[in-house]
C-alpha cells in the first residue's frame, strides 16, 4: 500500500518543517503586525537616544572639548525649570567631535537636558563663537504635547510660543533691527524670547514682531507702558498676543480699537501673523 506523503499538510504544533524558521520566545517584547519585536526594541532604543541627543555646529579648532562640556554642564545646571533625574550626575554623557567638518555630537543623561541645550542655539562659547544647536535629522519629537522650550538665562530665544504670556507689538518704526527693538523692550525686564517678523524676499522689518518676558507678571505693566507711546513718530500698539485675552483696562478706546482691528494700522489679523 502507497503511505501518503502530506505533503500538503502543515508542520505539527511545537516543530519548525523544512523552510519554517523556529518559534523565538519574545519574552514580553510589545508586539506591531509585520514587525518583529527584538527589531521594533532596537528601534525605540534608537528613538530614545537620538531624543537625548543634540548635533552642535560652529565647533571650530580652538575649542577644548573639556571646555565645551564644563561650558554646557553650567548652562543647562542654571536653568530654573530643569528638574534632573539624579542631581549629582552632570548633564553631558559624551561628545563626540568631527574636528575636520567643525562639528559635533552631544549626549545628555536625560530628554530634558537635550531639550534646555536645543534651547541655548545661537549661544556664545566664550563670548566669541557662536554655537549651532540642532537635533539630529533622525529626531523623533514625543506627541504627548509637553512644553519643551526653556529660558536659558542670557539667551533670548527666537521661537516665541503660543500661550497667555505671548505678546504682540505693532506699528514699530521699519528701520530698527532686532538688537534695537529687543533693548527697548528689555527697559521693563529681561526678554525669554523674541521675533521680529520680517519679509523673506527682502529682509526689511515689517513693523511688528512678538515676544515674551522671563518673569510672566511684568506682563501686563510693559504692555501698559508700551501701548501708545510714541517711537519715532509713530505710537506704537501692544496687547497680549492670544485670541480672547484679558484686555488692559487703562487703554483707551481708539488705541484698543487699533488693537482689535489691526487693519486700522495696515497690519494683517493677529490670528494670521506668523510667531
Amino acid at each position: 500500500r502507497k503511505r501518503g506523503g502530506m505533503w500538503d499538510q502543515g508542520p505539527a504544533p511545537g516543530t519548525t518543517g523544512f523552510g519554517v524558521a523556529p518559534t523565538i520566545p519574545t519574552l514580553g517584547l510589545p508586539s506591531v503586525p509585520g514587525v518583529h519585536p527584538m527589531m521594533l526594541t532596537a528601534t525605540n532604543q534608537h528613538a530614545a537616544r537620538q531624543a537625548r541627543r543634540v548635533y552642535l555646529g560652529n565647533v571650530t579648532h580652538v575649542i577644548v572639548e573639556a571646555e565645551l562640556v564644563n561650558f554646557l554642564n553650567e548652562r543647562i545646571k542654571a536653568v530654573p525649570e530643569r528638574t534632573p533625574l539624579n542631581p549629582a550626575l552632570e548633564p553631558v554623557v559624551s561628545v563626540t567631535m568631527n574636528r575636520e567638518k567643525a562639528y559635533a555630537f552631544v549626549e545628555f543623561h536625560s530628554e530634558q537636558d537635550a531639550d534646555i541645550a536645543v534651547c541655548m542655539d545661537g549661544i556664545l562659547f566664550k563670548g566669541v563663537i557662536p554655537l549651532k544647536i540642532r537635533r539630529p535629522k533622525d529626531y523623533q519629537p514625543p506627541q504627548d504635547g509637553k512644553q519643551r522650550v526653556y529660558h536659558v538665562p542670557g539667551i533670548v530665544s527666537t521661537n516665541v510660543e503660543d500661550g497667555p504670556n505671548k505678546v504682540f507689538i505693532g506699528n514699530l518704526p521699519q528701520k530698527l533691527g532686532d538688537a534695537e527693538v529687543k533693548e527697548f523692550l528689555s527697559t521693563y525686564g529681561a526678554l525669554k524670547s523674541f521675533h521680529l517678523v520680517k519679509d523673506s524676499s527682502t529682509g526689511l522689518a515689517k513693523g511688528y514682531a512678538f515676544f515674551e518676558y522671563a518673569d510672566e507678571k511684568i506682563t501686563d505693566e510693559a504692555c501698559k507702558g508700551l501701548n501708545g507711546i510714541e517711537l519715532a513718530g509713530k505710537n506704537l500698539v501692544c496687547q497680549r498676543a492670544n485670541i480672547g485675552a484679558k484686555p488692559n483696562a487703562n487703554v483707551s478706546a481708539s488705541l484698543m480699537g487699533a488693537v482689535t482691528n489691526p487693519a486700522l494700522l495696515g497690519l494683517p489679523q493677529l490670528n494670521s501673523l506668523p510667531g
